[in-house]
């Protein structure tokens, strides 16, 4: 898929919006990922003192010396200080913030971009564990951007970019007032809008994929909101046989975005 585009710089509004990234990645595996997609968004890496300095660490620091990052080795209470409660390995990173697209940006990208398309769309999806995953899997399977709402959403934050192994800083990301606007301007590009839902009565390796494909998934607890659920094209449901009765959010993105890659695969000549 050709896409040149890269993450760039009615109703009461319940609470206010959640801020935009901690300017910190963390985690040895976080950060050469990272290091190795975005050098010009890093600022200056911290390492602590005395850290082993196996062949990850090696790595990135050979990384910051070609693309001229600085670098810095400080006390491990320094990091602890920096990125409070973090697993960060004894490597932070600071980063340029992580900059949210708009809604004109989202239908400039989708006019523009020929042939096999997806998006990612997040209902409410607040952990941000799970949005990191959801990034890291949209990043691997090939998605053009994914979109989130500015209320009762994660945001990208540092656990995000850990969680993503960089990847919310490759991955176009949008942010929109209402998942409803940001459907109705999908669907005038175009683009087919298939909500997950383990109700739906349709399974997803049953149903006819479009090439061109916007999949939302629901919050952990709830699924799709109503709103929402109504404004898709589609519901489809992944098979399950256990008893659990559901899947983490993170994992049945994962699967759909799977599916919506393979139908494509099998449309394209010569595959």
């Amino acid at each position: 898929m050709n896409n040149k585009w890269s993450a760039p710089h009615g109703r009461k509004k319940p609470e206010q919006p959640n801020p935009v990234a901690d300017e910190l990645c963390f985690g040895k595996h976080a950060v050469r990922s990272f290091l190795e997609g975005k050098p010009e968004r890093c600022l200056v890496l911290y390492v602590s003192e005395g850290s082993h300095k196996d062949e990850l660490l090696t790595e990135i620091l050979a990384i910051c010396k070609k693309e001229r990052i600085p670098f810095k080795f400080v006390p491990r209470p320094f990091l602890d200080k920096t990125c409070p409660g973090c697993n960060h390995q004894g490597v932070v990173v600071k980063v340029a913030p992580v900059k949210l697209s708009g809604m004109e940006q989202l239908e400039e990208q989708a006019s523009e971009i020929q042939g096999p398309l997806l998006y990612l769309l997040l209902d409410r999806v607040q952990d941000p564990h799970n949005m990191g995953a959801i990034i890291r899997s949209a990043e691997v399977f090939g998605a053009a951007g994914v979109i989130f709402p500015k209320w009762r959403s994660a945001m990208p934050t540092g656990t995000v970019l850990k969680t993503s192994s960089g990847a919310a800083g490759r991955i176009p990301l949008f942010s929109t007032g209402s998942l409803t606007d940001a459907i109705r301007r999908l669907k005038r590009s175009g683009i087919w809008v298939f909500g997950l839902d383990h109700k739906a009565a349709v399974r997803i390796d049953g149903a006819r994929i479009p090439e061109r494909l916007a999949l939302i998934v629901g919050s952990e607890g709830k699924g799709l909101t109503v709103p929402v659920r109504k404004s898709c094209d589609e519901t489809v449901k992944i098979p399950m046989r256990g008893t659990t009765g559901s899947l983490n959010v993170a994992t049945a993105a994962a699967i759909g975005m799977y599916e919506w890659l393979r139908a494509v695969d099998n449309q394209t000549p010569g595959r």
